[in-house]
This record gives C-alpha cells, structure tokens and sequence, in this order.
C-alpha cells in the first residue's frame, strides 16, 4: 500500500508541475507573440529593414504570411463562390485550413479581391530568428 500512496503522490507533484509549467509557457508564448508579431516587425519596418544578422542570436528575417477562414455564417455562400470562381478543387466535405490559408495567400499575392463578407482574411508579417 505503501508504494501505490507514494506513486499516487508523486503523480499529484507531477501534475502540479505540470499545470505551472503551462501557465509559464502560456506566459512565454503570449510575450513572444507579442514581439515577433508585432514589436519586432514593426521596430524593422520603421527601420526599413527586413532581415538583419546579430550577434549571438542569428538572421531576424521578416515573412508575410496571412489567416484565413471561411465565415461561419456565411459558409454556402462562401462555397459557392469558390466554386463560380474556379476554386472547386478546395471543397471536399470541408475547406481544408492549410489549402484555405496557401489559396488566400496566392490570391492576394496576385491582386485578387476576396470578398470579406464570405472570408475572414488577415495578412500579418512575422518575425523568425534563424541561425
């Protein structure tokens, strides 16, 4: 009985350590979001830079990127459009998040004009240390 009690207090510890360790992490993520998301791609674009070596920490380069989603109360018609406009190849039983997220991005990169009453589409830029 002796070790079932000392197991079952040591996985209590541990679980404890556990849900710590992800408030910490959720705490890290939301500073780090923060300055890659937005701090840091807007002190380089002030700047006018989009990719710099430093020392002791890599390449800080910036990447477009963008969100994108099909409104929820919008998500026929929304299928529908993507069908008139030759956009088909999206939809099985669902518009795939990934393919959604490329589609959008190739769209605005060539100009196209997604209606946002159907889309929820954000573009961001991000900033990404590489060594």
């Amino acid at each position: 009985m002796n070790q079932i009690k000392d197991l079952a207090v040591r996985m209590h510890a541990l679980n404890q350590s556990k849900d710590q360790l992800k408030a910490a992490l959720a705490t890290v993520n939301k500073e780090l979001d923060a300055i890659r998301f937005n701090a840091l791609p807007d002190a380089m674009d002030e700047e006018g830079i989009a990719r710099v070596a430093i020392k002791g920490v890599g390449t800080v380069s910036l990447y477009p990127d963008v969100r994108a989603s099909i409104r929820a109360s919008a998500r026929g018609e929304a299928w529908d459009w993507l069908r008139e406009n030759g956009f088909e190849d999206l939809i099985t039983n669902t518009v795939n998040a990934s393919t959604l997220k490329a589609w959008a991005k190739e769209q605005l990169g060539e100009g196209v004009e997604i209606p946002d009453d159907l889309f929820s589409i954000a573009p961001y830029t991000y900033a990404k240390i590489t060594k």
